[in-house]
Parts: structure tokens; sequence; C-alpha cells
């Protein structure tokens, strides 16, 4: 779950003629000011963002949330400063998180250990409501790293994404990145008993040189299960 150690804060004033004026932990001006334009309608120019201490991001700081935009509607209702901090008992409950994945994969291997082909299954929980990222680490994220540093002529990849009940998903510490090295050294220990004397030389052959592939490769069946939120 994410839990940096500033909470998440929010600072609202309104002015008819310049617009609002907002403080809040970011991990950036632009992009923040971008999502709150969309939310409210207001032109980017009528929005200026003002971040100090953070106190860490990794992802979940990228963008808005409803209480920043309530703090905005409520600042321009009220005609004076509204500020909003959130417990640490409600950023355990609210802010979003990372790792809903659960994947299966199988690994082609040649005689010698070698990788000839890979193929797994995706499946993304995306949480209650979808986030700007969520279904983009679920998906293609996850896919464009499935191969890590290992040279494997052949991949083939199925990602399902689904709502659920719990806190939604997005970008925290590494977007779908570290489920890759997680993946690689699980392929190393989890090879048939018939290939477990190559297994050192399987990890380290990056090369492309080309390899002949046999006719009946051996096979290897993994699930790996990523549900750090619960």
């Amino acid at each position: 779950m994410g839990n940096p150690i500033e909470p998440r804060a929010f600072l609202a004033s309104f002015d008819e003629s310049a617009g609002f004026t907002v403080y809040t932990p970011s991990q950036g001006m632009n992009n923040m000011r971008g999502f709150l334009s969309a939310a409210t309608g207001l032109p980017v120019e009528k929005i200026r963002v003002i971040t100090e201490l953070v106190g860490g991001s990794f992802g979940i700081r990228s963008y808005s949330y409803a209480e920043h935009v309530a703090c905005m509607l409520a600042a321009q209702k009220l005609a004076g400063p509204v500020k909003w901090v959130a417990t640490r008992s409600e950023v355990f409950l609210s802010d979003n998180q990372g790792r809903g994945l659960t994947m299966t994969a199988e690994l082609a291997l040649d005689a010698d250990g070698g990788f000839l082909a890979l193929r797994f299954d995706d499946r993304a929980d995306l949480g209650a409501f979808s986030t700007p990222f969520g279904p983009q680490i679920g998906s293609r994220n996850i896919t464009i790293t499935m191969g890590g540093v290992y040279r494997v002529p052949a991949m083939y990849a199925r990602t399902r994404c689904a709502y659920s009940n719990v806190v939604s998903m997005s970008a925290y510490r590494g977007a779908g990145a570290p489920t890759s090295p997680a993946r690689s050294s699980a392929w190393s220990t989890a090879q048939p008993p018939s290939t477990a004397s190559t297994r050192s030389s399987c990890a380290g052959r990056t090369s492309s040189r080309p390899r002949r592939c046999p006719t009946r490769p051996r096979t290897a069946r993994l699930t790996i299960r990523a549900n750090l939120k619960r």
C-alpha cells in the first residue's frame, strides 16, 4: 500500500481574478495542475500549484484525488482558504495502492536450459475505481518488461484487467517493473529437474547469438502472486 512519510495534504485559496492557488505534496506540479484542470474544467493558467515538502511520492502523488477538488470547491464557495490533511489511518485506507497482480507463466527450454519461449497470463486488479495509470501498469508496463535481461526468441502475453471492491491501484515504486525481476528469479529456480545442472548458465545467457530450437522443448510452469496490498 502507498504510505509516504508526509501524509496527503491540500490547501486551496481562490481569487476571482487570479483563480486558485493550491499547496500540496506532488510528484510534479505541471501534472498536478493538468489533472486539477481536467477535474474542475478551469484552464491551467487559472490554477497555481505550489509543492514544498513532499515526503515521498513513488507514483501515487502524480495526480489529483477527490479531496483536492473538494477543497477547491469549498474555498471558492466559502471565499477563504481551505486546508485538508489526511490522518495516517486515512492514508492507509485511501491512498492508491500497487501490486494487485496474479500471474501464471510458462517457459519453454531447450536441452541445454536456454530460454526458447515465454507465455504468461496476467490478471490485474484495478480496485474499485480506475486511476490514470492503473490499467497501463497492469497491461503495458508488465508486458514491455516481461523478458527482463534474458534473450527470449518468442513471447506472448494475455492481460485482463478487472474492477473489485478494494482501494484503487496505481503507480507505486516501479509501476509494474518489480514484477519482472521476481519472475526472472523464479524462472531460474523453477526449471524441470533434467535441466537443473544448467541453471547458472541459463540465468546468465543474455547474448543475441541465434540458437537452433529443438522440436520438442521442455517446459516449466509457475505461478507468481503479487497480491501485496492485502
